[in-house]
């Protein structure tokens, strides 16, 4: 443990975090985060008070290996994140979006030598309320959304643009709303692929169909940048790397390109460090777009 967390020499110093950390507050101790991945990220932890007991809120959630140099400390309420971009396909002029582009898309991220890393799945429901009473609608949103993601198994988000709030449930909220019967859902969404690991990023490429159905709406891709959470601080680097993709799929000729949607996070009070209800409202915002654009043209 010494070797591990006082021993600096054996802690990488990502953009010098470190040196930053050291010279601020001194008795905060370093602990190395992600070592299944290509980067390590820094958190400062009071380890007195954790081998003490003395604050309840610090737990010991991993333990590394003989050297211990990998053990993983965290605080309960402190969510450890990267930062994603989610990007949707937009066909050309007088195109539409079909199977074999997935196809190209994916052997252009393999091109790049990107290495599959099994299959991932967003679930998106369009829900309604069940208004017993006509009179009673105005207390209850005419919509809203809900978000099942893959790195929250344990986790349901709900998004109310109506009132710009996003929600964080257990996931057995879901069942409790079936049997409240409160809510229908409306419109439910599925967004499905594959993975890829590139480096210090991470791609997720898929379609978007609707639940029980083959009906193409669309493609997705999601890019996380696993060193850096600060959203104001990844724009540059994760624009060059979606600009690297895009000259790659240029290449091939592709009917189209990927696109990013700036979602509206002061809207929803969302700060600069990362969450998954970044990643959520992200989600939403395509699908509110998208579904504007039908609507604009039917």
């Amino acid at each position: 443990i010494e070797r591990g967390l006082f021993g600096l020499e054996d802690v990488e110093d990502i953009r010098g975090v470190s040196g930053e950390l050291i010279e601020s507050d001194s008795d905060l101790l370093l602990g190395v985060l992600h070592r299944n991945v290509h980067t390590r990220h820094c958190l400062k932890l009071q380890f007195q008070q954790l081998l003490t007991g003395q604050n309840p809120r610090l737990r010991c959630a991993r333990t590394g290996d003989a050297a211990v140099t990998g053990g993983l400390f965290m605080i309960d309420s402190f969510e450890i994140s990267s930062r994603n971009k989610v990007l949707h396909w937009q066909p050309n002029a007088g195109t539409t979006v079909n199977t074999q582009i997935i196809t190209e898309v994916c052997q252009c991220v393999e091109g790049i030598n990107a290495v599959k890393d099994g299959r991932w799945k967003v679930n998106l429901s369009f829900y309604r309320p069940l208004l017993k009473e006509q009179a009673t609608a105005a207390e209850y949103p005419r919509e809203f959304l809900g978000v099942a993601l893959p790195e929250q198994p344990n986790k349901y988000y709900f998004i109310v643009r109506q009132h710009r709030l996003v929600l964080e449930a257990d996931l057995a909220i879901q069942t409790i709303m079936e049997k409240l019967q409160s809510y229908k859902t409306r419109v439910a969404i599925i967004f499905e692929g594959f993975q890829y690991q590139l480096g210090d990023y991470r791609l997720r490429v898929g379609k978007v169909v609707p639940v029980h159905s083959e009906n193409l709406r669309g493609i997705i891709m999601e890019i996380e940048y696993l060193p850096i959470s600060s959203w104001e601080k990844s724009h540059r680097i994760m624009g060059e790397f979606h600009d690297i993709l895009q000259e790659a799929l240029s290449k091939r000729s592709a009917p189209g390109q990927f696109v990013h949607l700036e979602p509206p996070l002061a809207d929803f009070a969302l700060s600069d460090q990362y969450t998954s209800q970044h990643t959520c409202v992200q989600y939403a915002n395509i699908m509110h777009q998208s579904t504007a654009t039908v609507q604009a043209t039917q």
